[in-house]
């Protein structure tokens, strides 16, 4: 049986509290029955979303078995999961398909080239789309970067979805950085506009004490957008309102050190984002 949630503001900390929030309006929720059953209604989802009759990547599904999360996890690149093994819950996005790996290698290109240039490769991982379990979730995020320790942890995620789901990926940014045992310190958004060329791309971070917390006890951390680019093309020009600055330590694990002049916060361009952004419009037949 299929019914509908509402999109809704997170009214707490981390996934633990906006789990089931925030999703466009008309998001589907299905009971789990079997394993080809669920793959059936992804691959529905999907080819729904390559038609362009939906533009909601989402899909929720109950009583899921964590056996079956598990073999979900290893055999699908199109989607990207989250599931509370307590609850038995698992969400589902489904990527834009080319739209969504375009996006995501040519950033993940960009940010490599700048660990590259530095001369950090050595102390980073890239970790891609890695499973990641804190507290009662596990999920995967559409690229990561960390510190080079075992087990490999992110201090760094990258999330993308259609502008339709701006919502939940806030909900999504929340959820890594503010959930228990969560390890990332920051997160790296980009909205896909499906009528129009444009981008738009947001970093994540917590900021001290914004959160309210019960009587004589110490504010909590929350996350909030600290910086926001918009790319756009009219008129056969390409529009960047900046750069997009991310902090060294919160992709090496340290600070920068001041005895070598090429470690620096990682600095994506305009020139960089114009490049990207270009790529997906491409992709999408907005570009020549």
């Amino acid at each position: 049986m299929a019914s509908s949630l509402s999109s809704g503001e997170s009214m707490g900390i981390g996934f633990s509290a906006s789990f089931l929030e925030g999703f466009p309006d008309g998001t589907e929720t299905r009971q789990f029955t079997n394993l080809l059953s669920l793959q059936k209604r992804l691959n529905d989802h999907r080819n729904a979303l390559e038609r362009k009759e939906s533009r909601n990547q989402y899909l929720i599904f109950t009583s899921v078995p964590e056996s079956i999360f598990q073999r979900l996890s290893d055999s699908s690149r199109s989607t990207r999961l989250l599931y509370n093994w307590k609850e038995s819950t698992l969400v589902v996005k489904v990527t834009l398909g080319a739209l969504h790996e375009v996006a995501a290698e040519h950033f993940k290109g960009r940010v490599f080239l700048r660990i590259c240039n530095m001369g950090v490769l050595d102390e980073v991982s890239l970790l891609g789309s890695l499973e990641v379990q804190f507290g009662d979730f596990i999920k995967q995020p559409d690229g990561s970067w960390g510190p080079d320790i075992q087990p490999p942890r992110p201090k760094c995620v990258l999330e993308i979805g259609a502008s339709e789901s701006a919502n939940r990926l806030a909900i999504e940014a929340h959820g890594w950085l503010e959930s228990r045992d969560t390890t990332v310190e920051l997160v790296i958004t980009i909205e896909i506009n499906q009528d129009i060329p444009e981008l738009v791309l947001r970093r994540w971070e917590l900021i001290p004490g914004q959160c309210a917390r019960p009587p004589r006890a110490a504010p909590r951390s929350s996350a909030s957008c600290v910086q926001s680019v918009t790319t756009s093309y009219v008129n056969h020009l390409t529009t960047i309102t900046g750069d997009l600055t991310l902090p060294f330590d919160k992709i090496v694990g340290r600070p920068a050190n001041p005895n070598r002049p090429l470690e620096q916060d990682f600095t994506i361009t305009q020139d960089d984002l114009r490049l990207i952004s270009q790529r997906v419009w491409k992709a999408q037949g907005f570009f020549p």
